[in-house]
């Protein structure tokens, strides 16, 4: 039977994930402080192509679609994790989606200061940010599982064991495992917050 992985093994990978988001979006906002027509341009392209198209769907739908998106991102960085693992001796793809979701927050929370005061963001992220932020990292850390795991075992490869005796070893099995019980049902509550509680948080502190 296939196992999930203990989270002590993804602590260590998750900091790192974390660390490297925030640090990436702390660079994002100061690029968009001092470049406010490129943040601007990186601002109009998300809303409409994240925001604009939903914005016509009841919430049920945008609940929906929001599961869908974070669940195939989060899902894309644990079965890439293995991508040039044993050429880089880590996980690149997973790493990269984390920079550049950092660095897209970063940009997109300087150019909603600009418009809204930060008690308002605050309380419109942290909601349901503490699940979907979450969710990302332990994805991350998972697809860095898959390629920790590979480099440590020569003998290793994606889906099996040399010689196969039983599922359970599969690294790519245990990180998919790890996903379905931990990170969808995350994913799932932080669209459910988002669209339910975080929005209404801010139509109300915007309305005062």
């Amino acid at each position: 039977m296939v196992e999930i992985i203990k989270m002590s093994k993804l602590f260590g990978n998750y900091i790192f994930a974390g660390a490297t988001f925030f640090l990436i979006g702390i660079i994002g906002y100061g690029i968009a402080m001092h470049n406010q027509d490129y943040a601007i341009s990186v601002y109009n392209d998300y809303i409409m192509r994240q925001v604009n198209p939903i914005n016509e769907f009841s919430d049920i739908a945008k609940c929906a679609i929001l599961f869908i998106s974070n669940s195939i991102i989060g899902l894309t960085m644990i079965l890439t994790g293995f991508v040039g693992a044993k050429l880089f001796k880590t996980s690149i793809l997973p790493i990269l989606t984390i920079m550049y979701n950092g660095f897209v927050l970063g940009v997109m929370f300087f150019m909603i200061g600009t418009r809204l005061p930060a008690t308002a963001i605050a309380l419109s992220l942290i909601p349901h940010g503490i699940f979907e932020l979450s969710a990302l990292f332990l994805c991350c850390a998972g697809g860095l599982y898959v390629a920790e795991t590979m480099i440590g075992n020569p003998d290793l490869t994606v889906y099996t064991k040399k010689p196969l005796i039983d599922n359970s070893n599969i690294p790519l099995l245990i990180a998919l495992k790890t996903y379905l019980c931990v990170m969808l049902p995350m994913f799932l509550v932080a669209a459910v917050v988002e669209i339910f509680i975080s929005t209404q948080i801010l139509k109300y502190m915007v309305g005062q």
